[in-house]
């Protein structure tokens, strides 16, 4: 009998002693080599020593008294909750460690919260389809929206502080429990033990007497077993009503965590709006790293590059894009320059298009393909005594470039024409041209020149107003034609003929195109208005005189110059 007391007693150590000796398993081990720079929570503002992770969710089943986390060490299981398939775990260990950890089985979804003593703060997170990373949080400051939302979440760690305090005194009384059955059924078992080998020792005369004595002290025991299981049960009592506290205030910390995802789930998507939306305004982005644009035009009138030129060399300014690590930097050509050959950027802060107004180069810096939207207007035709010239005609294009780092497009204004004196002509307005390197050009007509016969005004987009009263026209259509009397008799003079095409709305999400007035002709004896060219966002260069075309392209009058033609290049 000894020796089946001996087997009892000691038959719980050693399995203990086993247990202790199984491992606790890994949750994820760190993968030093990944590549976390495609992963936007390692972007974020406040995270450092982002790395990614293998994850071992068996590591998680509740049977697991422990886990271990590299760099955090081994924590002990506290409890679990599960919510429509997520489960919500707390850890901690000797050092003050705690650890909350969501897991959602059917998505491999996770998100753990790892705080050491310290204070110090390291996250578990997945940032896509079988990627997760292990990541330290060292500050992070929020909007309006944030400040709201981690108001939130300090109530809902309160709320789980008070819970894995109720959860504490549930362990105090199970372990209590326990231990008053374990020393009770240990002194019964001992002395149940001592009186059977005394009654066997003893004579038979007395066995009466000591088995009295037994079955009064098997009553008190009984008597002491029945005291303890009615305090058992008022420990269970007590039990069930904190079991009941803690399931109200999970089901509160539910409510709050759901709306804290609603929460984050808004300030994403608000994020996600305004980056796209900074990317959209982006001064000429090509939609690819380290790609700039360098729109050039020539100005004499650019003093330190008249000085360089003096010099003989060549001032480029570099519009650098954002993070690139360079700022304004001065290069200089090894050939000698010209005046014409100083560049200057043509547009300023954000614009996501250049207008270039005068002869020069563009220089795109990048590779890849991108597509090139083109509006070109060619110069508008030359006045002269009977007439007003044309306007010049327009051309939209797209092309496809393939960038290598450099990419040069020279472009060639088309001049407004004039009347020659010496002639007594009006010169047509010059054609504008755009020439890519292995690429066919692109060119534009200029406006046409007002005749010396009855058909007086120029042709063009829109046509020139004859003389004696016509002024020049607009949007494409014709010039004004008129009468002339004379002794001779009555003559008809016609106006030039517009093209009649309507102004392109590509690009009009960027800019916007609008048709130039006609010139003026001021009284019947006077000399016609030239045809209105192209409005950009309601501008085109100074009006000379009023019986000049508005705008680009616009069509000269008699002695005063037609307007210049215009180049507009985005990328699509």
């Amino acid at each position: 009998m000894n020796l089946a007391l001996t087997k009892w007693i000691f038959f719980p150590i050693l399995s203990c002693l086993i247990l202790d000796l199984k491992a606790a398993p890994t949750l994820f081990t760190l993968n030093y080599n990944g590549d976390v720079t495609k992963a936007t929570v390692c972007k974020q503002e406040g995270v450092s020593n982002c790395t990614l992770v293998t994850m071992n969710f068996q590591a998680l089943a509740p049977e697991n008294s422990e886990i271990y986390v590299p760099y955090i060490g081994t924590l002990d299981f506290e409890y679990t909750d599960d919510y429509d398939g997520i489960l919500h775990l707390n850890y901690h260990n000797e050092k003050l460690t705690t650890a909350y950890i969501t897991y959602y089985a059917l998505q491999e979804s996770i998100i753990g919260t790892f705080t050491l003593i310290t204070g110090e703060t390291r996250k578990l997170a997945k940032c896509g389809d079988l990627c997760y990373v292990f990541y330290k949080v060292t500050e992070k400051k929020w909007t309006d929206d944030d400040g709201q939302l981690n108001t939130k979440k300090k109530k809902s760690k309160k709320k789980n502080e008070e819970i894995k305090k109720c959860q504490r005194i549930n362990d105090e009384l199970k372990n209590d429990i326990k231990m008053c059955q374990k020393e009770l059924q240990q002194s019964l078992t001992v002395h149940i033990c001592e009186q059977t080998n005394n009654l066997s020792t003893r004579n038979e005369e007395s066995d009466d007497n000591e088995l009295q004595i037994s079955n009064n002290t098997i009553d008190m025991l009984n008597k002491e077993i029945v005291d303890v299981k009615t305090a058992n049960k008022e420990l269970e009592k007590k039990l069930a009503t904190a079991l009941q506290y803690k399931e109200d205030k999970d089901e509160e910390l539910k409510d709050a965590m759901k709306e804290a995802e609603i929460q984050e789930k808004k300030i994403s998507e608000m994020q996600e709006l305004h980056e796209k939306e900074k990317q959209k305004n982006h001064a000429m982005s090509l939609n690819m790293k380290d790609t700039y644009i360098i729109p050039v035009s020539s100005n004499s009138d650019w003093s330190d590059c008249s000085e360089k030129c003096g010099e003989g060399t060549q001032k480029i300014y570099f519009k650098c894009g954002k993070d690139s690590g360079c700022e304004n930097q001065t290069i200089t050509a090894s050939r000698p320059c010209k005046i014409r050959d100083c560049v200057k950027p043509s547009f300023d802060g954000d614009a996501s298009f250049v207008i270039i107004k005068e002869s020069g180069d563009v220089m795109l810096h990048g590779d890849g393909d991108i597509t090139m939207g083109v509006f070109m207007v060619g110069g508008g035709g030359g006045g002269h005594y009977l007439g007003g010239g044309g306007s010049g005609l327009f051309k939209t294009e797209a092309r496809v470039i393939n960038l290598d780092n450099v990419f040069t497009i020279k472009v060639k204004i088309g001049e407004g024409g004039y009347y020659d004196e010496s002639t007594q002509t009006g010169i047509a307005g010059k054609p504008t041209k755009i020439t890519f390197p292995g690429y066919i050009p692109l060119i534009v007509e200029g406006g046409q020149p007002a005749k010396n016969d009855y058909n007086s005004g120029g042709s063009g987009w829109s046509g020139g107003g004859s003389s004696t009263g016509g002024d020049g026209g607009s949007n494409g259509s014709n010039g004004t034609s008129a009468k002339y009397y004379n002794y001779e008799g009555t003559y008809n003079l016609n106006g030039g003929t517009g093209s009649e095409e309507i102004l392109p709305l590509i690009g009009s999400d960027l800019f916007l195109l609008s048709p130039g007035k006609g010139g003026i002709c001021y009284h019947k004896r006077s000399v016609g208005g030239g045809g209105g060219g192209v409005l950009v966002n309601g501008k085109g260069p100074a009006q000379s005189h009023a019986g000049v075309g508005q705008g680009y392209g616009g069509g000269g009058r008699m002695t005063t110059k037609a307007n210049n033609g215009l180049v507009i290049i985005w990328i699509m």
